[in-house]
């Protein structure tokens, strides 16, 4: 999964936090992916254009539909917030090769 976001013609940004949550159909939070969370504070240099891009190469989320929400802030101040920006739809698949699905009470996460 990848998200990119872009800002035009933009002034110096210091304690930028940047914050995917991932909700399941009935809006329980599965995820909260954050550099908030891993101490890591973004700081960013006056630019024409900012685009940040967001990787996540593998997500072990069982089969189902489920909504990010969106933040941003800046310097403790929130600069965007957007629920339910985004509806990710996953399909069954055998995320660790090994031939097995997990049970529908086994919980959203694998692990």
């Amino acid at each position: 999964m990848e998200l990119q976001m872009k800002k035009k013609n933009s002034d110096s940004i210091s304690q930028l936090i940047i914050a995917i949550g991932i909700d399941d159909e009935y809006g329980t939070r599965v995820a909260q992916l954050s550099n908030e969370l891993t101490g890591q504070s973004l700081s960013i240099s006056h630019s024409e254009n900012i685009i940040a891009r967001i990787r996540i190469p593998r997500l072990p989320l069982k089969q189902g539909r489920y909504n990010l929400t969106i933040y941003s802030s800046v310097g403790g101040e929130v600069a965007d917030w957007i629920q339910d920006a985004v509806t990710l739809d996953v399909d069954a698949g055998d995320f660790f090769n090994s031939g097995k699905l997990p049970g529908d009470s086994h919980g959203n996460i694998l692990h």
